[in-house]
């Protein structure tokens, strides 16, 4: 039987209670490997565990071993600096520190190695966070629209716990070397069944949080709105032949290149998205090139569109400064109109509009076929 490691490999005292109540219910640590430990069976018996630190390879360490199996311990596996050793069959084992102040002197390599491990961790985690800030910083508008920037967030504060705990781990470490050297006993607390499922019940749910941070990124690329051609049929959002079509211009061709599309999206916070991209050329004196840029959300809930907006409005001055005007119908709007380009973002209720308008349509003609009121 293999189980994930329910404790902390810096959490010496709570494995030794570990594996002596898995070996009283009739499970013997054999093998502990990729983070799992591996249990055969056998029959129930009371058998004591112990941990020992030290740095172990083909030059270092190995009499360590020979010194703790003369005092009646088996050598079971390793973790890194941790050793695991069991009470030999038949064998009421000597403790392997009687004296407290060498058992804290054996804590200084795992304490070193851990703070090390610790400290990098922190330094990537930083990394991340950083990284993320500066994509919200030039893309603010993101967190509304993909799901992928919510499951960087998660992703984030899973490390950030995950940084916390390897910090709770230098502090016990570093605690339990202090109390060692004043005469401290250890504390080898026997694990309750209650406690072992809570630990079980944390595993399974930092385990399905893992495996659902890549999953749900997968899906969403996979299921991420495409780009297609614009439809003949009615859609969600105002089409340039909308307006043309009621302004009742003549000889109007719509272009055909790569640049006119259509497309569908959808995110947790604004579950229905669409989009789209038109130009036409019409025959006038002067040939009149009006183009549209159309987007309209249905967001959650009203207050996340009240903030939806303020988001695109500070995002989008690269346009010029939009000037925010009253409308009988829309709880918000806010324009920039100029000779020959139109902008406004509107919004109401739960439902936003955002329109840039190449052409000499006014303002109220565009929000006129644009927005359903």
């Amino acid at each position: 039987m293999k189980k994930m490691l329910l404790f902390d490999t810096w959490n010496i005292e709570e494995l030794e209670s570990w594996f002596s109540y898995m070996a009283e219910q009739g499970w013997h640590l054999v093998e502990i490997k990729r983070g799992r430990a591996f249990f055969e069976k056998g029959k129930g018996e009371k058998v004591r565990y112990r941990i020992d630190t030290f740095q172990i390879n083909e030059l270092k360490g190995q009499n360590k071993i020979h010194e703790n199996e003369h005092l009646g311990w088996q050598y079971v596996d390793s973790i890194g600096y941790i050793h695991i050793f069991r009470e030999k069959e038949f064998v009421e084992a000597k403790e392997i520190y009687t004296d407290p102040l060498k058992h804290a002197q054996s804590l200084t390599v795992l304490i070193r190695s851990h703070l090390l491990k610790t400290v990098g961790v922190t330094f990537f985690t930083g990394i991340f966070f950083w990284l993320q800030l500066k994509m919200l910083k030039n893309n603010t508008v993101n967190i509304f629209l993909d799901n992928i920037v919510l499951l960087q967030i998660v992703l984030f504060l899973f490390l950030f716990y995950i940084v916390l705990k390897m910090y709770h781990g230098v502090f016990y470490l570093s605690r339990l070397s202090s109390k060692l050297k004043s005469g401290y006993q250890f504390q080898r607390n026997t694990v309750t069944k209650i406690k072992f499922n809570k630990l079980r019940l944390k595993s399974f749910l930092m385990i399905t949080l893992g495996v659902f941070i890549p999953v749900m990124g997968f899906m969403d690329l996979l299921f991420y709105g495409s780009y297609k051609p614009i439809p003949e049929e009615e859609i969600s959002v105002v089409k340039l032949s909308d307006i043309l079509e009621g302004e009742n211009y003549e000889d109007v061709r719509y272009s055909q290149n790569g640049g006119q599309f259509y497309k569908e999206g959808s995110s947790f916070l604004v579950p229905r998205q669409y989009e789209l991209r038109q130009s036409a050329e019409i025959a006038k004196d002067n040939l009149y090139k009006p183009s549209i840029w159309a987007e309209r959300y249905e967001v959650r809930t009203e207050s996340i569109a009240n903030a939806f907006v303020f988001t695109f409005v500070k995002e989008r001055q690269y346009h010029g400064v939009y000037e925010r005007k009253s409308h009988p119908n829309l709880d918000e709007l806010w324009t920039i109109e100029q000779d020959d380009f139109t902008s406004f973002i509107a919004r109401d209720g739960k439902d936003v509009y955002v329109v840039d308008y190449w052409g000499i349509e006014p303002i109220d003609t565009l929000l006129q076929y644009s927005v359903d009121f």
